[in-house]
């Protein structure tokens, strides 16, 4: 085999061996922080729907949440759960409202339906209001730094279908890396901001803990 072929090979080989080191998944196993007021009133979180437009229309899987790029090559970076992202949110919701003394309860009507569909889940004693988070965009783009750009509708209806609050969590984030070793550090940095996300999401948002919390 010619030394060119041979040096080909081996290049490929660095950017394989490279690549398959990468961050294939992140964790995001959300832990709400002690809440400073409580609320004891119930609630319910309606399915979280992920409607980014790459995974509507099947160019990327569920459970993706950006790309870990070597030398420009970009590599795809999934839930480590496996579980759809979606799913992931959704969980760290039911955490976050249980911290702050919600009494949770769940729906499988996906949150991006209709008012007056997602009401008709509320029409129980212990329902409470309901929260509506719809995923338009989360992509974090990792090269030496990592990128996070993401965007959340989020809505709080009533049983009667009233829409209480309504609000848009849309950001582009410059988040730290690491020259030495930027894999471990998107594994520590999408996480911590998905945290902050959720946060952001009802703990510091008035107008959506004021809906779901006052009757």
């Amino acid at each position: 085999m010619p030394r060119s072929q041979r040096d080909l090979i081996g290049i490929m080989g660095v950017f394989l061996v490279a690549g398959c080191a990468g961050p294939k998944k992140v964790a995001f196993d959300y832990v709400p922080p002690p809440a400073r007021v409580v609320y004891a009133m119930p609630a319910t979180i309606f399915r979280v729907e992920d409607k980014r437009p790459y995974v509507i229309d099947g160019e990327k899987s569920a459970d993706w949440v950006g790309f870990w790029r070597w030398y420009g090559i970009p590599f795809n970076v999934g839930t480590e759960s496996r579980r759809p992202f979606a799913d992931e949110l959704n969980q760290a919701l039911k955490r976050e409202l249980g911290s702050l003394g919600f009494k949770v309860d769940t729906s499988s009507v996906l949150a991006g339906s209709e008012d007056t569909t997602l009401a008709t889940a509320l029409r129980t004693p212990d329902a409470g209001r309901g929260l509506a988070v719809v995923i338009e965009g989360w992509r974090a783009n990792t090269n030496v730094n990592t990128s996070l750009e993401y965007r959340l509708r989020v809505r709080v209806v009533d049983w009667r279908g009233q829409r209480l609050a309504e609000e848009t969590i849309d950001e582009r984030a410059a988040l730290p890396g690491s020259w030495i070793d930027p894999p471990s550090a998107m594994k520590k940095q999408v996480p911590a901001a998905f945290s902050n996300v959720v946060r952001r999401i009802v703990r510091e948002n008035p107008p959506i803990l004021h809906a779901l919390a006052v009757a």
